[in-house]
């Protein structure tokens, strides 16, 4: 991780059958405040980027990063974290459970310190269907950024 700006946190084996995440803090966030909890295995997070330097007081990105050894050595699997004014906590963690995973892991290690106002993401590139469910060119659209 190259960015001077992020926290890095390291992910600790527990002896119950779930891992534990690191605590991300040590008290409650100001009320307004946001954590954007991204789940990352290899996708590109270069879009970070473009999220607005204006919501850095308010923004707390959390980098919970899927990914094993293995995964390290493929051309794809960059740890670079693009520059950002956002405040970015980096947890790596193994890639188990899938994306579904890490709400519930994230919520039941930060419980008695959770922001008021928390969102899931995955890195990748998100989609948005119509509401008629057809397939066809026009009943799915994508954003050209996640920012």
């Amino acid at each position: 991780v190259e960015n001077n700006a992020v926290s890095v946190l390291t992910f600790e084996e527990c002896p119950a059958p779930a891992p534990a995440l690191p605590q991300i803090r040590d008290r409650p966030t100001p009320e307004s405040h946001v954590d954007v909890v991204i789940t990352w295995h290899c996708e590109s997070i270069d879009w970070l980027s473009d999220v607005s330097p204006e919501l850095s007081t308010a923004i707390t990105i959390i980098l919970l990063h899927k990914i094993d050894e293995s995964d390290l050595s493929k051309p794809g699997c960059s740890l670079n974290i693009p520059e950002t004014t956002l405040e970015v906590i980096y947890v790596r963690m193994p890639n188990i459970g899938r994306d579904t995973h890490s709400p519930f892991a994230y919520i039941s290690n930060q419980y008695e310190n959770l922001s008021s106002f928390t969102m899931f993401l995955q890195a990748g590139y998100h989609w948005t269907v119509n509401n008629d469910w057809v397939p066809s060119e026009f009943a799915a659209r994508g954003f050209k950024s996640n920012a």
